[in-house]
C-alpha cells in the first residue's frame, strides 16, 4: 500500500515523524502535571500514522524515538547501565508503544482504511471506538507494567490508576493527531471541495487539543494545591499519633510496675495474665518481663527458685561488669516460649542497659535504651527496651527500697504502622533516626541513610521518649501528589474523551458523507463508461460469432445441397455412393455445431447435468485414439497415446462427457498443429480411498499461443482468428465447453504455452473409483422387428416420408397420423406394439396425447418413444414424466432407432 508516490517526500516525511514523536513527548511531559502520564500524549497518533503509511518499515524509527524520549524523562537517565532495570523498563515501553502502533495501522490499512476517505459510517464509528478507545490500551498496560515493576517512583498499588490515565492520555492522542496529521497528506494536489473539508478536519482537531490541554492544566494545578493542603493536616494528625501513642507505651510498662509493686508474692500465672492484657491492647509491645535485683550472695539461692519455677535447671547468664555490682535477672516473662532463652539473663552485663537502669534508679521513673535490632522476630527489627523501677517498704527501716525492674520491649515498626493509616503511609516518604545518627533506624524509603532532609518541602519532628530523641523526617510522597486527583478530575478526563470521541466522529462522519458522494459519482461514471464498453464488446463479440456462425453453418449446407442437387442429376449408383457420404459427414458436422451451440446454453443455464455412469478409462481412451490416430497421420502429423493409469481399476463418472472434453482439446490440438506430434498421456496422480486425482494432458507442435490469445482462450464465442483469411476454422465452443465440463466434474483444465514450441493442455478430474469391470450391455440384435405394429405420430411431411421409409428397412409397414388426436383415437381403435411420438404437433401435441393414451387402461402399457428436436434436459424429463419410455432427439439416427426398437419391442 503505497500512500506517497514522491520517494523524496516520503523520506522526509518519515524522519520528520519519528524526530516529532520525541520532541512533542518532551513537550508534553513539560508542561503536564504527571510524569510520563499527560492529558493528550501525541506520539501515540504519530506512531500510529507513522505505520499507517510505511508498516513495518517505521517500527525502527519509532522504537528508536520512544527510547530517547523515555531515556530523556527518566529520573536516574544519568545512572544509566545497558543491563539494569532502567534499560528493561525503557525498551518494555518502547515494545509496547510500537506493538499498539502495528497493530492499530494493521486494522486501519486492511480492515478499515484512511479516516478521511471511508466509505461507510460504520468505519468511521470502527475507527474511534477500536482504534482510538480498544487499541489504545495495549500501551498501557504494557507501559504501566514495565513502570510498576522497574521504577521505584511507581508501584503496583497505583498500577490500574496509572493504566486509567495513560489509556486517556493514548486515546484522546490518537483520536485528534491521526486525522490531523492525515489530512496534510497530498493537501495541495486535492480539489477546492476537499481542500475545505480537510481544513475542517485540521482546525477541530487543533481546537480539541486546546481545550483538552488547558483543562487539563487547570484541574491538576488546583489539585496539586489540594494534594498539599490535605499533606500539611494529615502531618499535624500523624504527630499528635506519635506523641500518643510514645505515651501509651510508658503507661503500658508503668501499669505492669505498679501490678509487680502491689503483688509481693507474684508467680508466674498471674504475671502472664496481666502482661498479656496489656500486650492485647498494645500490639507494639513484643515482650514483657520482670527482673527482679539479686545480690551476690543470693544467686544460688536464686538459681534454685528458677529451676524450681520452670522445673529445669536454670543458670544465671551474663557475667558483671564490676565484682560489686548486683544481677538484674529476668525471673517472668511473656510470652514464655519465644523467649525462653532470656530466662535467667542478668540485664546489667550489657554497659548500655545497665546506664539505663541506673537513670532509671535515679529519677525514679522509666527510661528507654537507645534503638536496637531485635533478634527475637523472625528478622531483625528496630526496637526499645523501657524499664520500669519496681519498689518494696521495708518493714523495719519503713523506707522505699528498690526491688527490680519491671520492662518492656517495644517495635518500632508497629508503633509506626499504628499511626499511619494505609492512606497516610502512601501519602508521606519518612525516616526515623536517633540525634546525631547519619542513619535511620526506619524508613519507607530505599535509602537507608538520612536523606529527607536535604528535601524543602521537609516536615522534621523531634520526640523525646524517656531519655531518648528520636528525630522524623515527612516528606509529601511524590506519586501521591502526581496521582491525588478528586473526583471531579477524574469525571473530566472522561467528559473530554467523550467529547473529542463525538466531535471527532461527527467531523469524520460528515467528511466521509462528501467522500462517500464523490465515490458514488466516480463509481457510477466508471461503471457507466465500463457497461458501455462491455456492451460494445459484447455487440462486437456476437457480430464475429453470428458472422463465424454463419460461415460455419452454410459450410457443411452447401456441401449438403450441392451434393444433393448432383444427386438428382446422375443416374449411375456408383457415383452416388461418394456423394450420399460427403452429404452424411457434411450432416454430422452441421449437427456437431448445433450440439456445441446446445451445450453451452445448457451450461450458462445451470441445465447440464452430468451422470454417474461406471466405465473403463482404458477402453476411453482406446476410442480417442481410434477415432484420432488415421486423422493426424493424414495429415502428417505423428500420434501417441501412453496409457499410464492402473490397469484393474474402473471409474464412476461421465464417461460421455470426459470422452467429449478428450474430443474437444484432441480436436484443438490437430487442428493447430502442422507439424510433428501430437502426444496423450494420462496419469493417476493420487489414490486417496475410493477417490482417484488423474491428470490428462494433450501436448501439441504447434506454433504456440500469444499471451493476448490465451486470455480469452476458454471463453465462449472467442476464436484465435477471426480474420477472413484465418486458416483455422471453428465455432470457437469447443474449448469453453471442455472448460465448463471440467469444471461441473471439480476438476479444471490448464494450459502450459511456449511460443514457437507448442502447447500443452492438462484435464484435472477426480473419480470415484471401482475395483470390478463394468457390466456389459446386453445384445439386442436377436428382436426380430418384422411386422411389427408400429404408429408413427408426426405432422411433418417430409419427416414422415424418412420415418416410413427408416421403418420400411427394418421391414415394418406403419400407420401414420398427423396430430395428437388422432394418435389417441387410433391407439383406441386399434392394436398397436409400440408409438412414435412427435412431441410438437397441432390439436394435441405429443406431452398431451401420450397422457390421454396413458388414461386408458387398454393402452396404457403401449411403449411410446417420443421424437423431437427439443433437446434440452427438461423436455426429456417432461417427456418421461407424462408416460413415455423413451427419447429420441432429431435428427434421428437409424442405428439409435433400431437399437431402442429392439429394446422396447415385444
Amino acid at each position: 500500500m503505497k500512500l506517497i508516490s514522491n520517494k523524496r517526500k516520503s523520506w522526509l516525511i518519515y524522519l520528520i515523524l519519528a524526530i516529532s514523536y520525541t520532541i512533542s513527548g518532551l513537550f508534553l511531559s513539560n508542561i503536564a502535571s504527571q510524569t510520563q502520564v499527560v492529558s493528550v500524549w501525541l506520539p501515540a497518533g504519530i506512531a500510529l500514522v507513522g505505520c499507517y503509511l510505511w508498516w513495518w518499515r517505521f517500527i525502527p524509527a519509532l522504537f528508536i524515538a520512544s527510547v530517547s524520549f523515555n531515556f530523556f524523562t527518566h529520573a536516574n537517565a544519568k545512572s544509566f547501565n545497558l543491563v539494569s532495570n532502567m534499560s528493561l523498563e525503557i525498551t518494555i515501553m518502547a515494545f509496547g508503544a510500537c506493538l499498539q502502533a502495528i497493530v492499530g495501522a494493521y486494522i486501519l490499512r486492511y480492515k478499515i482504511g484512511n479516516p478521511l476517505k471511508l466509505q461507510s459510517d460504520f468505519r468511521a464509528f470502527a475507527f474511534i471506538f477500536i482504534i482510538g478507545i480498544l487499541v489504545s490500551l495495549i500501551s498501557p498496560n504494557i507501559g504501566v507494567f514495565a513502570l510498576s515493576q522497574f521504577n521505584p517512583s511507581y508501584n503496583y498499588d497505583n498500577h490500574w490508576h496509572n493504566v486509567f490515565l495513560w489509556w486517556l492520555g493514548d486515546s484522546l492522542g490518537v483520536l485528534l493527531a491521526t486525522p490531523f496529521l492525515l489530512s496534510f497528506l497530498n493537501l495541495s494536489k486535492l480539489n477546492e471541495q476537499k481542500r475545505k473539508a480537510q481544513f475542517l478536519v485540521l482546525t477541530t482537531a487543533c481546537l480539541l487539543f486546546i481545550f483538552v490541554t488547558l483543562t487539563a492544566l487547570l484541574f491538576s494545578s488546583s489539585n496539586r494545591e489540594n494534594a498539599n493542603q490535605l499533606a500539611k493536616k494529615e502531618l499535624k494528625v500523624i504527630e499528635n499519633s506519635l506523641y500518643r501513642q510514645l505515651n501509651n507505651s510508658l503507661v503500658s510498662i508503668q501499669t505492669l510496675a505498679n501490678f509487680i509493686q502491689t503483688s509481693p508474692s507474684i508467680d508466674r500465672q498471674s504475671f502472664k495474665v496481666f502482661a498479656n492484657q496489656i500486650m492485647k491492647n498494645e500490639t507494639s509491645i513484643q515482650a514483657m518481663s520482670w527482673n527482679p535485683i539479686i545480690e551476690q550472695e543470693q544467686i544460688s539461692q536464686f538459681e534454685n527458685t528458677l529451676s524450681e519455677l520452670y522445673l529445669k535447671p536454670i543458670k544465671i547468664k551474663g557475667k558483671q561488669l564490676r565484682p560489686e555490682d548486683p544481677l538484674v535477672v529476668v525471673k517472668l516473662i511473656t510470652p514464655e516460649f519465644e523467649n525462653r532463652n532470656a530466662i535467667g539473663f542478668n540485664v546489667y552485663s550489657n554497659q548500655k542497659r545497665k546506664s539505663v537502669l541506673l537513670n532509671a534508679q535515679l529519677r525514679h521513673q522509666p527510661m528507654a535504651t537507645p534503638i536496637i535490632q531485635l533478634i527475637q522476630s523472625t528478622k531483625p527489627e528496630a526496637g526499645y527496651l523501657l524499664f520500669a523501677p519496681v519498689y518494696q517498704i521495708n518493714p523495719v527501716t519503713k523506707n522505699r527500697e528498690l526491688r527490680g525492674y519491671a520492662t518492656g520491649i517495644f517495635l518500632v515498626k508497629k508503633i509506626i504502622n499504628h499511626i499511619f493509616g494505609l492512606s497516610q503511609n502512601k501519602m508521606f516518604d519518612y525516616e526515623l533516626y536517633e540525634k546525631d545518627a547519619k542513619k535511620s533506624f526506619l524508613t519507607n524509603t530505599k535509602n537507608t541513610y538520612v536523606s529527607l532532609d536535604k528535601t524543602g518541602a521537609m516536615k522534621s519532628l523531634v520526640f523525646n521518649l524517656a531519655g531518648q530523641v528520636w528525630h522524623m523526617n515527612l516528606v509529601p510522597n511524590k506519586e501521591f501528589l502526581s496521582h491525588y486527583q478528586s473526583r471531579l478530575e477524574v469525571l473530566l478526563f472522561i467528559f473530554q474523551l467523550v467529547i473529542t470521541s463525538f466531535v471527532m466522529l461527527l467531523i469524520l462522519l460528515m467528511n466521509n458523507r462528501q467522500t462517500i458522494l464523490n465515490s458514488l459519482v466516480k463509481k457510477n461514471t466508471k461503471a457507466l463508461k465500463k457497461a458501455k464498453l462491455q456492451s460494445e464488446n459484447t455487440s462486437l463479440a456476437k457480430s464475429r460469432f453470428l458472422t463465424n456462425m454463419s460461415h460455419e453453418i452454410r459450410t457443411p449446407l452447401n456441401t449438403v445441397i450441392g451434393f444433393t442437387q448432383l444427386s438428382k442429376q446422375t443416374h449411375n449408383h456408383t457415383e452416388l455412393i461418394p456423394f450420399i457420404d460427403k452429404i452424411e459427414f457434411s450432416a454430422k458436422n452441421l449437427l456437431d455445431i448445433i450440439n456445441d451451440i446446445l451445450d453451452i446454453a445448457k451450461m450458462e443455464s445451470g441445465k447440464l447435468t452430468l451422470e454417474h455412469n461406471h466405465f473403463d478409462m482404458h477402453a476411453l481412451l482406446n476410442r480417442i485414439n481410434f477415432s484420432f490416430e488415421s486423422t493426424a497421420n493424414a495429415a502428417g502429423i505423428g500420434w501417441k497415446i501412453n496409457d499410464n493409469l492402473p490397469k484393474n481399476l474402473w471409474y464412476q463418472g461421465d464417461n460421455i462427457r470426459i470422452e467429449q472434453i478428450l474430443t474437444n482439446l484432441c480436436n484443438n490440438a490437430i487442428k493447430f498443429t502442422q507439424k510433428g506430434e501430437i502426444l496423450v498421456e494420462a496419469q493417476l496422480i493420487e489414490l486417496n480411498l475410493t477417490v482417484a486425482h488423474l491428470i490428462l494432458t494433450i501436448t501439441d507442435t504447434s506454433e504456440g499461443l500469444k499471451p493476448e490469445v490465451i486470455i480469452n482462450l476458454f471463453n465462449s464465442f472467442t476464436q484465435t482468428d477471426f480474420s477472413p483469411s484465418k486458416r483455422f476454422g471453428a465455432t470457437g465452443l469447443d474449448l469453453a465447453i471442455a472448460k465448463k465440463l471440467s469444471h461441473l466434474m471439480n476438476g479444471d483444465i490448464t494450459i502450459q504455452n511456449k511460443p514457437n514450441q507448442g502447447s500443452t493442455f492438462t484435464f484435472h478430474m477426480k473419480l470415484e473409483t471401482q475395483k470390478h469391470p463394468p457390466e456389459l450391455a446386453q445384445k439386442t440384435t436377436s428382436t426380430d422387428l418384422t411386422n411389427l405394429k408400429v404408429l408413427v405420430a408426426e405432422d411433418d411431411l417430409s419427416n414422415q416420408t424418412l420415418i416410413k421409409a427408416m421403418l420400411e428397412s427394418f421391414h415394418i409397414i406403419p400407420t401414420l397420423v398427423e396430430n395428437g388426436l388422432e394418435a389417441v383415437n387410433m391407439a383406441k381403435t386399434k392394436e398397436f406394439d409400440l408409438i412414435l411420438m412427435d412431441c410438437q404437433m397441432p390439436i394435441l401435441n405429443g406431452y398431451q396425447a401420450t397422457q390421454k393414451i396413458r388414461e386408458s387402461p387398454n393402452t396404457q402399457n403401449i411403449p411410446i418413444i417420443a421424437l423431437t428436436a427439443d433437446v434440452m434436459p427438461e423436455d426429456k424429463t417432461r417427456a418421461l414424466d407424462v408416460g413415455c419410455n423413451a427419447h429420441l432427439s432429431k435428427p434421428i439416427d437409424i442405428i439409435k432407432l433400431q437399437t431402442c426398437l429392439k429394446e422396447h419391442a415385444p
